[in-house]
């Protein structure tokens, strides 16, 4: 029969290790670092940590089937969340549920990390003032869903390298980049050497303010095999709404997107390169008139000066050559895009003479 246990600070680990198939961990107080490492679980262990407030990292190492229920991890003053606020390796059927997640709003905080696991969750999350809310990397059958990210400073939710990942219902609104950032609500990538990223849905997400939408870009590593990016909304004040480098056999549908008043570049939808896709009833709203508005930009033209890095995994606790520089867009690209609209420009000037 499954027991109930009280834990603390003090006894946390022990209580873990001495659980059984199907228990439940009730966790109060405050936490400090903690590593809960090889447990194989035959049912669903939970850990109750709605009363709990963790004041340092939670490591889940070679775990599997654990529940995390709750927590408030982090604060606006920490210092310690630069390689992330809970970090899973490794496991299978890891599922974290409402949890809180707060940064000190500095660009260094990173939220939940999840990295070679089959089967994982972050559900009804609530992440301010982070770097990045939550990124799954090597996943395979994930979820990330009904989570807000607000004050971001630069990333809301990332997945990389993975297959079979469904984002869904998600919010990023009151973003602050930080200086270097490149802020993406739900950003994708494929890895050098690795397969391609498959399966990974991007569904009815909301994006507001001083961010990217939903993007997959990097074609170099491989680009997307199967990728859907359907119901999604973005009012934004960055370029790139809907993007996806390199995608192949994926559906572009039924997503909305407008340029944020004030914002210095159109918001838009690209589908460079791929084959095979399916790109219908999508909402593009009203291009700003930006060679009569003052302070406008042509499309992505102060980014083309820009370098860029991939920002969730840049510090050095998860340094990798094939995480680095994850979302450079193509000059060439953009120089297509200036030229398109010069042409255009061109073209209305001579209808209008005629």
């Amino acid at each position: 029969m499954a027991a109930t246990y009280s834990a603390t600070n003090a006894n946390f680990r022990t209580v873990f290790e001495q659980a059984a198939a199907g228990d439940k961990i009730i966790l109060r107080g405050t936490i400090g670092p903690t590593t809960l490492r090889a447990r194989n679980f035959s049912r669903m262990v939970t850990i109750d940590a709605t009363s709990a407030k963790f004041t340092g990292r939670l490591k889940i190492d070679d775990v599997h089937n654990l529940r995390i229920v709750g927590g408030t991890f982090g604060s606006s003053k920490a210092n310690w969340q630069f390689g992330g606020t809970a970090v899973v390796n490794r496991g299978s059927e890891i599922h974290f549920l409402r949890p809180i997640i707060i940064g000190n709003g500095k660009g260094t905080a990173r939220g939940i990390f999840v990295r070679d696991t089959v089967g994982a969750s972050v559900v009804g999350g609530q992440f301010t003032g982070m770097r990045l809310g939550a990124s799954f990397s090597g996943v395979r059958d994930g979820l990330i869903s009904q989570n807000q990210v607000t004050k971001s400073t630069s990333d809301g939710f990332n997945v990389v390298n993975s297959h079979s990942v469904t984002v869904s219902r998600n919010t990023c609104t009151g973003g602050r980049p930080s200086a270097g950032a490149h802020p993406d609500c739900v950003q994708l990538w494929s890895l050098a050497g690795q397969p391609v990223q498959s399966d990974i849905r991007i569904l009815n997400n909301t994006a507001y303010g001083a961010t990217q939408g939903f993007t997959s870009f990097d074609p170099h590593r491989g680009g997307g095999l199967r990728i859907q990016m359907s119901g999604n909304f973005a009012e934004i004040s960055h370029p790139q709404g809907i993007a996806c480098y390199a995608c192949v056999d994926s559906i572009f549908t039924r997503n909305t997107l407008r340029t944020a008043v004030g914002a210095r570049f159109v918001t838009r939808m690209s589908i460079v390169g791929g084959s095979n896709n399916l790109i219908e009833n999508n909402d593009i709203g009203p291009r700003p008139a930006f060679l009569t508005r003052s302070g406008f930009e042509a499309p992505d033209a102060a980014f083309a000066s820009a370098a860029f890095a991939g920002d969730a995994f840049a510090g050095a606790a998860f340094a990798s050559a094939g995480m680095q520089a994850a979302v450079p867009e193509p000059l060439t690209w953009v120089q297509l895009l200036i030229g398109f609209g010069l042409t255009g420009l061109l073209v209305r000037r001579r209808l209008a003479i005629a």
